[in-house]
């Protein structure tokens, strides 16, 4: 489902972006005043029982305009081939556009590649003043070989009520579903979330956090967005409900139940390295349960600033 440089390119990242580090055990914020300056760069996906550089699976490359706006965000699949994964094709670029001087964009473009196949998506965002997402839509079709109908998917949140809603259309299929959605917010960090879909069922989600940067929490790129891309599991976050990318710290451990649903569980724990600004340079995976069939090669991240 998800979309995933040399040898010489790795390495330097390697000796470049571990100085400076602590351990990987969580950290006790003792009250410090943390300085949020950093820009990350790249993110690398990495397969630690294979040997540089066949142990890569994905970059992610973020770029950014004299605005510090993300106006591109490039995926590339390596599929531990030690380069990008020419064979399969598996790639995804996205464009931000924006108004003026807002923040947050309003319109996304993105393509997406895979073997012979291309696919295009153009989404649109209509934002509340307090710059919660309050309505999105999304044209997709095939491109390549052949080019198909479009399908229309919009998305409705009412974020002002208690629980919260997501009304979702699908229109080629003609279908709808409300998700209402109930949160327990600390320090602007999710610690509990109850997912209510009259299509899917309920779902529960229980966070806890480190108390360190969340280096994506200004980037507002909903697509490939941290958490759910960084913690692989686009499925259980809602973006315009919740707004995850938001959260003050790093999440250190997921726990999703399906009360009434037809997923699967999911658990999983994230163990960090940071650098001397307290920003997360490396994440591992560990302790993952019903995670591993998403992306069963990947085992930690390298984050670049």
């Amino acid at each position: 489902k998800a979309l995933f440089i040399s040898l010489l390119s790795l390495a330097i990242i390697s000796c470049n972006k571990d100085e400076n580090t602590t351990n990987e055990q969580t950290p006790v914020n003792n009250n410090i005043t943390l300085i949020d300056t950093s820009k990350i760069k790249k993110i690398i996906g990495l397969d630690t029982t294979k040997m540089a550089p066949y142990d890569t699976t994905y970059t992610l490359t973020y770029q950014y305009d004299n605005s510090d706006r993300v106006i591109k965000l490039i995926y590339l699949d390596y599929n531990n081939s030690g380069a990008f994964d020419n064979l399969n094709n598996i790639s995804e670029t996205q464009t931000n556009s924006y108004l003026n001087n807002d923040s947050l964009p309003y319109m996304s473009e993105i393509i997406s590649t895979s073997l012979s196949n291309e696919y295009q998506k153009s989404i649109y965002y209509q934002y509340a003043t307090n710059g919660i997402l309050i309505h999105d839509s999304m044209v997709s079709n095939q491109t390549q070989p052949t080019t198909t109908s479009p399908q229309i998917l919009v998305n409705d949140f009412i974020t002002n009520t208690n629980p919260k809603v997501q009304i979702i259309n699908n229109y080629f299929n003609s279908t709808t579903d409300t998700v209402f959605v109930s949160t327990n917010n600390q320090s602007n960090n999710i610690l509990y979330q109850q997912n209510n879909s009259i299509t899917w069922g309920t779902t529960e989600l229980t966070l806890t956090y480190d108390a360190m940067i969340n280096p994506f929490k200004k980037l507002n790129t909903w697509i490939k967005q941290y958490p759910d891309f960084i913690y692989d599991q686009t499925w259980i976050f809602s973006r315009g409900i919740i707004n995850a990318h938001r959260t003050n710290n790093n999440i250190v451990r997921a726990v999703l139940t399906n009360v009434n649903g037809s997923g699967q569980n999911f658990e999983c724990s994230y163990v960090y390295r940071y650098n001397a600004a307290h920003y997360p340079v490396e994440m591992v995976y560990r302790n993952m349960v019903n995670g591993g069939f998403i992306r069963p090669s990947l085992n930690k991240l390298k984050f670049i600033y």
